[in-house]
């Protein structure tokens, strides 16, 4: 996926969605952003299944960050 996909993936996703990708790449536990949007942390856990595969990244759950899949 170049840049350009990935844009347009991001412009695709909801603007929930954003919300909790924005959060999450800063750094806020699942948690937390349950939390802060005043969701469910498994409702937060789905968005973020469906932010990986919109925009084909990887989330490593040790350490919380997201990357490109190979």
């Amino acid at each position: 996926m170049n840049r350009w996909q990935f844009t347009e993936a991001f412009e695709g996703l909801t603007p929930r969605r954003r919300q909790v990708l924005k959060l999450l790449l800063a750094g806020v536990s699942d948690q937390d952003i349950a939390q802060s949007l005043h969701i469910e942390t498994s409702t937060v856990r789905k968005h973020v299944e469906n932010i990986c595969s919109a925009c084909q990244l990887v989330l490593n759950p040790g350490i919380k960050r997201m990357k490109k899949l190979p």
